[in-house]
């Protein structure tokens, strides 16, 4: 296994040298990988909540907005077998066979799932019959039918935003913002997504169980009412 030395040590002519054919972990690519990173996780935190609360149907341009997050974070999942690791001792891993065999063992799965175009067949089973048998309409992607499983497999596009913070530090370490503003800004922005979050779930929870007498939404007379 190819490791290098500790990863402050190592200097950007140092880590170009080496015969690995791998992403570059410093220089302007990898700035400008995080900067677009950062652009589209941060928008995933915003939508994805959002989707999960309040997008019963799907519009087209809503569709087109996944599918093009999709292919981002599709593309993602490839350029992740290619970029250097971590281990524990902040020591920088080369070797591909122990690179891919973390991914595999860890995030892969779900990385991969999230990359399903949910909200596609959502929008293309609309006026599709429906099956008595959940798993059937499962199966044939009948999704209009089991709204609770397509609520579901929403939160799992969440995890596309892990890793955010860690651009969110190193785009604003090229900034001249003292670093107490910036731990304030970190901060602040983890405590808007937390509460945004749990009240968009909190919000879906209660469509569960919509037409029932236990229902919040229903018990407050708020059944037909808009989210704005």
């Amino acid at each position: 296994m190819k490791i290098q030395e500790d990863a402050d040590l190592i200097t950007i002519s140092k880590l170009n040298t080496m015969k690995t054919n791998l992403l570059p972990l410093y220089g302007p690519c990898n700035f400008f990988n995080h900067i677009f990173f950062l652009l589209h996780k941060s928008a995933i935190s915003l939508y994805v909540p959002y989707q999960i609360a309040f997008q019963d149907y799907p519009s087209v341009v809503s569709v087109a907005f996944d599918t093009y997050l999709d292919i981002v974070f599709f593309i993602d999942i490839i350029l992740t077998f290619n970029r250097p690791i971590h281990d524990a001792n902040l020591r920088i891993i080369t070797d591909r066979k122990v690179i891919a065999l973390k991914y595999l063992a860890t995030y892969f799965i779900f990385d991969l799932l999230s990359c399903f175009p949910f909200s596609y067949f959502k929008m293309a089973s609309e006026h599709l019959p429906r099956s008595k048998d959940d798993l059937h309409n499962l199966l044939t992607g009948n999704f209009n039918s089991v709204p609770r499983f397509y609520k579901l497999m929403l939160i799992i596009k969440i995890l596309r935003i892990r890793g955010i913070i860690q651009h969110l530090t190193i785009v604003l370490k090229k900034t001249s913002l003292r670093i107490q503003i910036q731990s304030i800004i970190i901060t602040g922005l983890q405590l808007a997504f937390v509460v945004n979050l749990f009240g968009c779930l909190w919000r879906a929870g209660s469509g569960m169980n919509l037409y029932s007498n236990k229902s919040w939404l229903r018990s407050a007379g708020l059944l037909d009412a808009t989210e704005f």
